[in-house]
């Protein structure tokens, strides 16, 4: 309970330092999105309207007790409200519809020992918005097996499988496409400027 009211003043502070057109910088402490961000890793956080993000961004928010940093799928709005749908590069499973109230900002530089990496630069935007568009075809590949499922009454454990080793395929093509994106534009020397 302590650790929960704790991140909530710390979500508080941030959100006014965001709004205040500053930026915050996190350590990463989890390899869910890796290879892309890597686990001793700082970034750098910046306030962006969620009307300019796009699928392929990544974000900060609160799930549950702690800090999450994952790349933005879609945005589902209704009359009232908005929900993130978000993924870890590394992770099979998307997370939970994220409230907008618990957005903090987007990622905007990766600070490594070796180098800045600007995800502004025209070469990791191409990246991120390949990235969030094979992410959302793949959520709305599972979106309308659930609904075929359903909408035929269907509770079968074979569909289940067939669907499940489906999304897995899926999910190792994508981690297999993002690492040879990844090398394909020269990731790991972060010192080039291009």
């Amino acid at each position: 309970m302590k650790a929960e009211k704790t991140n909530r003043v710390v979500f508080d502070l941030l959100q006014q330092q965001l709004a205040a057109n500053q930026s915050a910088v996190f350590l990463v402490i989890s390899n869910s999105m890796t290879p892309l961000i890597r686990v001793g890793d700082r970034v750098v956080i910046t306030s962006a309207n969620t009307a300019v993000l796009t699928a392929g961004d990544i974000i900060l928010y609160l799930n549950g007790n702690s800090f999450c940093m994952h790349r933005l799928v879609r945005i589902i709005a209704d009359a009232r409200t908005q929900k993130f749908i978000t993924r870890g590069d590394r992770l099979q499973a998307f997370d939970a519809p994220v409230n907008e109230e618990k957005y903090l900002g987007k990622i905007i530089f990766i600070l490594r020992e070796n180098g800045i990496i600007d995800l502004n630069q025209n070469k990791f935007t191409i990246f991120n918005k390949a990235i969030g568009k094979l992410f959302m075809l793949q959520w709305l590949l599972m979106r309308a097996g659930e609904r075929f499922r359903k909408m035929f009454l269907l509770n079968s454990n074979t569909l289940t499988r067939l669907g499940n080793k489906v999304s897995q395929l899926l999910f190792f093509w994508t981690v297999a496409s993002i690492e040879y994106l990844l090398i394909r534009i020269k990731f790991f020397e972060t010192n080039e400027n291009s």
